[in-house]
């Protein structure tokens, strides 16, 4: 995993906002505690800059727009969280779903813009935020995008029954079972020889 408290392991934005949301000593711990959070995970998942993440909490740090801000990024969030689930587990799509991301995507807020990066020409989405809905836009498009073009019978939730990360399955065989090796993986593993090794004990 990278130097973060955040875990960017889902293949998607969408999923890695989700995550936001980790088990910890049996736990549930919200990685988002407060609005700087919210303004953080933005920025480290590549939806803000680093100037962007000043000036939101420079405006919203400590107001009663931060405060609002955060409990709509949290309440999205079980929205996402409780479709995703159901998916990774073959239920449906439901409708209540689709249309609460509607209802963020009606709030249109910024631009495209196109600029040069290393000599190429780069399409950039650059976003205006005035009121706390508009922090969702970005995750609302993301996830429609996501919705409408990848295969959803890939989400999965991680095999570890402890953990509730979740993540698009993007490998080649579609096998992958772990959020990450480094976290999940090795730790289940360990724990599967540990039994195994009990047993030809006795």
């Amino acid at each position: 995993m990278q130097d973060s408290k955040f875990f960017f392991i889902g293949n998607s934005l969408s999923l890695d906002f989700i995550n936001t949301l980790v088990v910890e000593n049996q736990q549930n711990v919200d990685r988002l505690a407060d609005f700087d959070d919210v303004a953080d995970w933005l920025h480290q998942a590549g939806v803000i800059s680093a100037d962007d993440k000043a000036d939101l909490i420079g405006k919203w740090h400590g107001t009663p727009a931060g405060v609002s801000a955060l409990k709509e990024v949290r309440q999205f969030r079980a929205v996402l969280r409780g479709m995703m689930e159901g998916l990774a587990a073959g239920k449906q799509l439901e409708a209540s779903a689709i249309e609460e991301i509607n209802c963020v995507l009606r709030h249109r807020t910024g631009f495209e813009h196109l600029h040069f990066e290393e000599g190429q020409v780069k399409l950039k989405s650059c976003y205006s935020f005035d009121q706390p809905v508009h922090l969702l836009v970005p995750i609302a498009r993301s996830t429609a995008r996501f919705l409408s073009q990848e295969n959803l019978s890939l989400i999965k939730k991680c095999q570890n029954p402890k953990c509730i990360l979740l993540f698009y399955d993007s490998s080649k065989n579609q096998t992958r079972r772990w959020c990450s090796m480094k976290i999940c993986g090795n730790r289940m593993k360990a724990a599967a020889h540990y039994k195994r090794k009990k047993q030809e004990d006795h």
